[in-house]
């Protein structure tokens, strides 16, 4: 600034009795002026943040002079509330913004919690009245590989419980006493000190803030905990290997973060896992030599059912079946929704010979079992193609019947495994779609053949919508989502069919599209015309491809 004046107006300047005045003056306004520009641009600048580091820098010193703090505040809610809280936006976009927004302004400012929470609090208020925000936030925190947070938020975890929780005791021994003196308040460091001691950094709260600021959101931690529980929950119930050291982890930064007592039911759920392991090991040990004590006895079963006594039946090689449990307390795991039906005659056998084993290992003890959660790994031989897949109990109960025979009425299935021929329908739909069953008639007149051969089957496991917390609950949730979406139809699951459909079976035609969602989507009572839209749709969003009339898979395609 002196060299520019002295450019100016020349060396004597300095000596005029009005430089230093006007030299403040002007320093203020290009500082303002920055500053302003740079506070016009604070979203982007977050956005694009720590790139942006070196600009909050320099917005830093600018406002060290101008004060430009209130300005700053509304100029970040204006810009927030007019680029950001859409209902466009991704909830797991939002809670990065706002992430990103504590780690900028800790540029800015020693001490981010009043600031932050004036500029985030219309944030805070949109967050709140969004149903998956707790759930974004906790998939993140567990380093869920299905959230876009996970990067930001279980990083965060580590450290905040690394290093900065605070344990307060008391010793009576002097060289593990306590220096209550750098508890005392201290001054706040500040330009002209910077040496000065700083209190929040002795109680270690500075760089915790991040956490503490998302679950001020709803006030208190009952909402993530119950959120927690859940997703542990859906979690241990798919872990067929028993492998929890990693739940085990998590669960030990959870409790350093929110506190032991709150989360003692996912420590028992966890134990459960383990527990369960060791049981099944020793069951397991068991069977294993009372088969080997039992080899002549066993080899004679074995000729007279064809294949260990698989309920009579020589489509079923029960020699290789084996059952493994996963035994949970009850009290302590979140109500967990149930299906009930009646399992294949094959399943209930060895079900209940583990239960008597069980019990003579844990009198008085006795199993309850909870069959729609389980999950059944099967090997199908189809003649010309064997198949590995994994499925629900009840869907491997539905298959396991046409074991027996290779048509079923819907209404005789149903009444074996205890469901109304609408639900059987939509229940038995994995396998149409995998092209192993196929469907003739329409109504309780339906009937479900197995499909002699078919070369494009798709069985490749269990869909992703099967797995976890939604397996439980999409059974429930679909009668409301029908009453919700197009008067009680989903276009959704009709164009999963339809790209199944077109995926196991030849080209085909409008009519014959028609004909088969008339079949087996519930509440189905479309015209032609309406599904001809909804395809024209899925051929622009290049799911399927018309040509001639007739529609068939993209795969086909390429």
């Amino acid at each position: 600034m002196d060299s520019f004046f002295h450019q100016c107006c020349g060396r004597s300047v300095s000596s005029n009795p009005h430089y230093h005045q006007w030299k403040t003056r002007i320093e203020y306004f290009m500082y303002h002026t920055y500053a302003s520009q740079s506070i016009s641009d604070f979203f982007d600048m977050v956005v694009d943040f720590p790139s942006s580091t070196p600009a909050f820098e320099d917005l830093k010193s600018c406002i060290a002079m101008t004060a430009q703090h209130q300005q700053l505040i509304q100029s970040a809610k204006r810009q927030i509330e007019r680029r950001l809280l859409k209902l466009g936006a991704k909830t797991s976009d939002i809670i990065r913004f706002m992430i990103q927004s504590h780690k900028a302004v800790n540029v800015l400012y020693q001490h981010v919690g009043s600031i932050v929470d004036n500029i985030c609090e219309d944030l805070k208020l949109y967050l709140k009245q969004r149903k998956d925000t707790v759930r974004c936030i906790v998939l993140g925190l567990i380093n869920d590989p299905s959230s876009d947070l996970a990067d930001l938020l279980y990083s965060e975890l580590q450290q905040s419980t690394s290093d900065n929780t605070l344990t307060v005791y008391y010793s009576s021994d002097e060289d593990d006493a306590v220096d209550v003196t750098r508890c005392k308040p201290s001054p706040l460091r500040t330009a002209s000190d910077p040496k000065a001691t700083d209190m929040f950094e002795v109680l270690g709260l500075q760089q915790s803030g991040i956490i503490k600021t998302l679950v001020s959101i709803f006030g208190n931690t009952d909402f993530f905990i119950t959120e927690y529980r859940s997703i542990l929950a859906a979690r241990l119930l798919q872990c067929t290997d028993y492998e929890v050291s990693n739940e085990v982890v998590i669960l030990e930064l959870l409790k350093l973060r929110f506190g032991e007592t709150a989360l003692q039911p996912c420590e028992v759920m966890l134990k459960d896992i383990s527990d369960s392991k060791r049981i099944n090991t020793h069951l397991t040990s068991t069977r294993e030599n009372e088969r080997r004590n039992k080899t002549g006895e066993q080899s004679r079963l074995t000729s007279e059912s064809g294949g260990g006594g698989g309920d009579d039946n020589p489509n079923i090689d029960s020699s290789n079946c084996q059952i493994t449990s996963g035994l949970i307390s009850y009290l302590y795991w979140p109500q967990l929704q149930v299906d009930k039906f009646e399992p294949h005659p094959l399943v209930k056998r060895m079900q209940a010979e583990y239960a008597a084993q069980y019990t003579k290992l844990k009198a008085p003890r006795v199993l309850k079992w909870l069959q729609s959660l389980g999950i059944v790994q099967l090997t199908l031989d189809l003649g010309h193609k064997k198949l590995d897949t994994t499925v629900t109990t009840l869907q491997a109960t539905l298959i396991l019947y046409f074991t027996e025979k290779d048509e079923w009425k819907c209404s005789e299935l149903a009444e074996k495994v205890g469901f109304s021929c609408e639900v059987l329908t939509k229940k038995i739909q994995y396998w149409v779609i995998a092209g192993i069953l196929m469907p003739v008639g329409t109504g309780d007149e339906t009937t479900f053949k197995l499909v002699e051969e078919n070369d494009n089957l798709d069985v490749g496991g269990l869909p992703d919508d099967h797995h976890g917390e939604q397996a439980q609950m999409e059974d429930d949730e679909d009668d409301d989502k029908q009453n919700e979406q197009d008067n009680g139809f989903d276009w959704k699951v009709a164009g999963q069919f339809i790209t199944g459909m077109l995926t196991n079976l030849p080209r085909q035609t409008l009519a014959n599209i028609h004909t088969h969602l008339q079949w087996l989507v519930p509440g189905y009572n479309r015209t032609e015309e309406q599904v001809y839209e909804f395809l024209q749709s899925m051929v622009q969003d290049d799911l399927i491809v018309c040509e001639d009339g007739t529609h068939y898979s993209n795969k086909e395609a390429k």
